[in-house]
């Protein structure tokens, strides 16, 4: 099974293939929140609230390879305005769109930023095949709807995170 989008699978559907370290982004926590804070003049250091810590919204950037025959083939009746551009109107759906990869088997939630990096690899004649490259950059609008919360035990079994 591979990677998909919205359930749709990347490579069969749309043509696209997951670089090796195009998933980077996706394995990092977010970033932390400045916390309320006061700076006394007649006390050392600061006065720092760490009772509610608060993250910033990750962005991710998938780095993409599509592959697709330039006119029509008739075995697989696809070509590569019909996948870049299917995969286009997928991306510009209403809502936030999910996101498997299954080089890490985890889905995330996340919404349509960017695309960048655009570049053709190659036109190859005989084949009629085009292969391009580009990033795509997603973002999510709350970090704690892709990290699962997990319940931490110590030695003797007893729960640290309830």
């Amino acid at each position: 099974m591979g990677s998909k989008l919205n359930n749709k699978d990347l490579e069969s559907v749309f043509g696209v293939i997951i670089e090796s370290d195009g998933l980077n982004e996706f394995l990092a926590f977010p970033k932390r929140k400045d916390s309320l804070n006061h700076n006394w003049p007649e006390v050392n250091g600061k006065d720092i609230d760490l009772s509610n810590p608060t993250f910033e919204a990750r962005k991710f950037t998938l780095k993409c390879v599509l592959t697709a025959l330039g006119s029509t083939d008739q075995i697989r009746n696809d070509n590569f305005w019909s996948q870049y551009n299917g995969l286009f109107t997928e991306l510009s759906g209403v809502g936030t769109h999910e996101i498997y990869l299954a080089s890490i088997d985890k889905t995330f939630i996340a919404y349509y930023v960017d695309q960048q990096s655009v570049s053709k690899i190659t036109h190859v004649d005989q084949e009629k095949k085009l292969i391009i490259k580009f990033d795509i950059i997603f973002q999510e609008s709350d970090p704690f709807a892709n990290i699962q919360k997990v319940y931490l035990v110590d030695q003797d079994d007893t729960f640290l995170i309830a």
